[in-house]
């Protein structure tokens, strides 16, 4: 911090937004994987529903899957992440 002088605080924040631009790309691939069992949604209807919304979008998904977070919570959620593929958390 002495050798960058008053600026240090600048690339603190530099440090600190790659490090978090990271782990935001790494979650959904390396992190919850290890932590959750993804499956495929079983309910055509509400897939067909989700991926038309994703199209309509502009998001390139082709299938969704749902993860049973009963045992980390029991609060009622839903969530969508994920890298290519989107997952929704039911």
């Amino acid at each position: 911090m002495r050798r960058l002088g008053k600026n240090w605080w600048i690339w603190g924040a530099v440090v600190a937004i790659i490090f978090q631009a990271v782990i935001v790309l790494l979650y959904p691939i390396l992190i919850a994987p290890r932590f959750n069992k993804y499956t495929p949604l079983a309910d055509e209807k509400i897939k067909k529903s989700i991926l038309s919304m994703a199209h309509a979008n502009g998001i390139p998904a082709n299938d969704v899957y749902q993860v049973d977070a009963s045992r980390q919570s029991d609060r009622v959620s839903e969530r969508i992440s994920g890298h290519r593929a989107r997952h929704v958390e039911r």
